[in-house]
């Protein structure tokens, strides 16, 4: 009979929440991303717009950029400096040019009305020139990937192959450049594309650092089981002889459930947004390393399944929150404990991203694939692991571990808790 009536109080739970969970994700969506959205636009259509120009403006002046550019810029900033530092001006003496580069001359009217003069000279080097070396410098490092992905790739290649004559066969850098070789010589370097990706440019960043979604799960599933132990049900199915590490299983799996369809509807509404912005579906097939901030990962993922792929983290990281949630809310004597407690957990989780500079603690605290672009590798016992694999990993055994808490010991954690 109490194993009917637990199926009951789940299926109950689950039909009374998951309009609540689905709802809930959806209004954080729109509140989050849609009132944001002629913002980004704004910027990502700026960007696209200064790359199109940067574009047409290189292939018009090709030669005499990249023959002229910086040996000109070079000039121009050399004679700025001579002028910003009066090297011409005859009375001045050592002290008074000391004292102009420490810069603790004190500039008169006359001196500034010289400075102007001598930057106003006919003949001299155009400020223009330097503007053309910056605007050089902008597309060989910002732009490239998106232009000419090949350029980075074989670059890639050369370091890696560099390395491997440089470093012995058992260091640990011999070992990372050879699995970085042969992983950048799958990628297609082949792609070429100028089309415009809103939708990526912007669904990716904003998805993999987001931490809303987690506030949401912590917020919904802190009353889990300290609501019913607060109206008794746990200690009067923890008296009897069966039951009750069945139902905390299934109440933990009923919450499972309902976090992943939250996650779902939060997530397709990210898709959905970013699908709207692709000008060419077939750039989801592209090489990721054409979106910038990604030009340097190795791996051969595509767009579209570098997007999946980071959805499935983000999906497990939420479990785990969920999963350390559930546990609190199992071991806490009431609602108010739990909430403190998860409060606390979710502080820790929202606040240590910003405080580290190590990528993988960055991706392990927030689930952001694109934390990892840096620090792919992690060193585990002198061998290169792909790091994205240690993060599910670590995710998979975490819930694995709460999970048989919960199944072995949730009798004795529904009756006593903390």
């Amino acid at each position: 009979m109490l194993r009917k009536h637990d199926n009951k109080m789940i299926r109950l739970y689950l039909t009374k929440n998951i309009l609540r969970f689905l709802c809930a994700a959806l209004v954080l969506f729109m509140l989050v991303d849609i009132q944001q959205k002629s913002r980004a636009e704004n910027e990502l259509q700026n960007a696209y717009e200064l790359y199109e120009y940067a574009r047409a403006y290189v292939e018009d002046n090709s030669a005499a950029l990249y023959d002229n550019a910086h040996n000109d810029a070079e000039k121009y900033f050399d004679k700025r400096v001579a002028i910003e530092y009066m090297q011409d001006r005859t009375d001045l003496d050592e002290n008074d040019r000391l004292a102009i580069i420490m810069g603790k001359y004190k500039f008169s009217q006359s001196d500034m009305a010289w400075v102007n003069s001598q930057y106003n000279k006919p003949g001299e080097v155009s400020p223009t020139v330097y503007y053309d070396s910056v605007l050089l410098d902008m597309l060989i490092k910002e732009y490239s990937p998106r232009w000419n992905i090949a350029s980075v790739t074989d670059n890639t290649i050369k370091l890696c192959r560099r390395n491997l004559r440089r470093y012995q066969p058992g260091e640990y850098d011999y070992k990372l450049s050879k699995i970085s070789l042969a992983a950048a010589e799958q990628i297609n370097a082949g792609y070429s594309d100028t089309a415009v990706s809103f939708g990526v440019t912007l669904y990716l960043p904003r998805f993999e650092s987001d931490m809303f979604i987690a506030l949401l799960i912590l917020l919904m599933c802190f009353t889990m089981f300290s609501k019913l132990r607060e109206n008794g049900y746990l200690k009067y199915a923890a008296a009897s002889r069966q039951g009750i590490n069945r139902f905390a299983v299934k109440q933990y799996a009923a919450g499972i459930i309902l976090v992943t369809a939250a996650f779902i509807i939060y997530a397709a509404g990210h898709i959905l947004y970013a699908s709207m912005y692709l000008t060419d579906v077939d750039i989801l097939s592209a090489p990721i390393q054409i979106i910038n901030g990604y030009q340097d990962f190795v791996y051969p993922f595509s767009i579209g399944g570098y997007m999946l792929l980071s959805a499935g983290v983000k999906l497990l990281f939420l479990q785990l929150l969920y999963s350390l949630v559930c546990l609190i809310s199992l071991i806490s004597k009431n609602s108010i404990i739990s909430f403190c407690i998860s409060l606390l957990a979710g502080a820790a989780v929202w606040l240590l991203p910003n405080i580290t500079d190590s990528g993988a603690i960055k991706g392990l605290c927030a689930g952001n694939m694109g934390a990892l672009s840096s620090e792919q590798y992690i060193n585990i016992l002198g061998t290169p692991v792909f790091a994205p694999a240690v993060l599910i990993t670590v995710y998979v055994l975490l819930i694995a571990v709460i999970f048989s808490a919960i199944a072995l010991f949730g009798k004795k954690l529904c009756r006593n808790g903390i």
